[in-house]
């Protein structure tokens, strides 16, 4: 099984035309912050089974 980073600690590495774009202390990878935010809202959701049927 692949470990996957889920991006807990990062820090904003640019700013341009009111994009932040950050870098993961841990794995390195840089990404914008919205994608950050918005998979980490992802994450939420299935951590409290928002979104699967039941029994599923």
């Amino acid at each position: 099984m692949e470990n996957v980073c889920r991006h807990t600690r990062t820090q904003v590495i640019a700013r341009r035309e009111g994009v932040d774009y950050v870098r993961c202390q841990d794995c390195g990878q840089v990404f914008e912050a919205d994608d950050l935010e918005s998979a980490s809202e992802g994450d939420d959701e299935e951590q409290r089974g928002v979104g699967h049927a039941a029994g599923e």
